[in-house]
């Protein structure tokens, strides 16, 4: 496990955090995603909300088999001693995905929305930077040519 966490590999030592421990994860941090190591493109890295819908329906189909194995061992059509564990494990973990996919769409939607307005805000500072610029331009322009501004 070299250098892949903070404090291990890196000389920061174990457990002490401080800096040395923080140059660890900033490595960690930096590295490029996976798709760009590999050349794979990630088919849900265009659509939003891709990983929570999948999550949302990972989680329908767990609490979906939950149901029907529970029912099925109370109905005693499934007899033996693990049917009895399993659709009730496969009911909390239907559940746990339901509700993080449920929980995680409106945080998807709200950051992408963050995100659009900051890219309009970019794009007017951005404009703001080029004309003050260019009124710089201007200024020292006829400064340097005597008030006869080249245009």
């Amino acid at each position: 496990m070299h250098g892949t966490w903070a404090g291990t590999g890196n000389g920061g030592g174990g457990g002490g955090g401080g800096a040395s421990g923080l140059r660890g994860f900033a490595k960690l941090a930096n590295r490029p995603p996976p798709n760009q190591q590999t050349g794979c493109r990630d088919p849900c890295a265009e659509i939003p909300l891709c990983r929570a819908i999948v999550t949302l329906i990972l989680g329908g189909l767990l609490l979906i088999a939950g149901i029907v194995i529970t029912a099925l061992h109370y109905s005693g059509q499934l007899q033996g001693d693990d049917t009895g564990t399993v659709g009730p494990v496969l009911l909390c973990l239907g559940f746990m995905f339901c509700l993080l996919g449920i929980v995680w769409i409106p945080i998807l939607r709200r950051k992408e929305a963050r995100r659009q307005g900051t890219d309009f805000y970019e794009a007017q500072a951005e404009r703001v930077r080029l004309e003050a610029a260019r009124q710089k331009e201007l200024a020292e322009t006829e400064r340097l040519h005597g008030g006869n501004p080249i245009v």
